[in-house]
């Protein structure tokens, strides 16, 4: 397959030069109208933003991928303020943080993107602070978030969850060892709306499960309490009755 390419004189991100001084086409137009091209006034770049609406910018973003999405957003504060209008969803894992504690690259991303309604931290080293700076600047819009396997995580997250993610949907912790009955009743009178609730493989217990039941039953379609040794069948009677 053919491949086709367009050169042109170097400009600033955003910017494409209309034919002038510096342009074989241009200097010839300057010549047939009787102007001297070397004393032509150059006429101002055009910016791309200025040209792309917000819909095309975004379907842009569809294939820019995540990672993309995060260095146009660092760059470039037009870019930045088209994307924060919308609905994103960023997945950490798609990130390099290599070498860099989350608390270092967490509030920066957040400010960019104040709008995020999904996280997922899965399989990394997220501590009770990270889930704090993700309350504090994207919680009220936050809906989903997955943190299985982070095995710093227990009870002080629950709470922060239910203090500063009151619209949060979805929350997995499977394999979150340390999140007990006690981050769960915090969790219930926080986080109303929760629709789907994985806790598999962490330290619930029958008292936890009665807590979910009792206050999330009208809201709650999905609960994963598998692998946790101390709920029997007594709790998951609670579920049903």
């Amino acid at each position: 397959m053919a491949e086709a390419r367009l050169s042109r004189v170097p400009t600033a991100p955003g910017i494409i030069s209309r034919p002038g001084a510096s342009s074989p086409f241009g200097s010839e137009a300057k010549k047939d109208s009787g102007i001297d091209a070397h004393h032509a006034t150059p006429e101002p770049p055009v910016d791309l933003m200025v040209k792309l609406d917000a819909d095309s910018v975004l379907h842009i973003a569809q294939f820019v991928g995540t990672p993309g999405v995060l260095a146009l957003c660092a760059v470039c504060q037009e870019w930045s303020r088209v994307y924060q209008q919308a609905i994103l969803r960023l997945r950490l894992s798609l990130v390099s943080l290599a070498g860099s504690p989350l608390e270092r690259v967490l509030l920066p991303l957040l400010r960019r993107m104040p709008a995020l309604t999904g996280m997922d931290l899965s399989g990394s080293a997220a501590c009770d602070g990270d889930v704090r700076i993700i309350g504090t600047a994207v919680g009220g819009a936050l809906r989903t978030l997955r943190l299985n396997q982070c095995d710093r995580l227990g009870d002080a997250t629950l709470r922060t969850v239910a203090a500063t993610m009151p619209d949060l949907q979805t929350l997995q912790l499977v394999g979150c060892r340390d999140a007990s009955d006690r981050g769960v009743a915090a969790l219930v009178r926080g986080s109303t709306r929760l629709r789907t609730l994985h806790l598999g493989w962490c330290g619930v217990s029958n008292r936890g499960v009665g807590l979910i039941a009792a206050r999330l039953h009208a809201t709650l379609t999905s609960l994963d309490i598998s692998g946790c040794a101390r709920v029997t069948d007594r709790g998951v009677a609670l579920l049903v009755a």
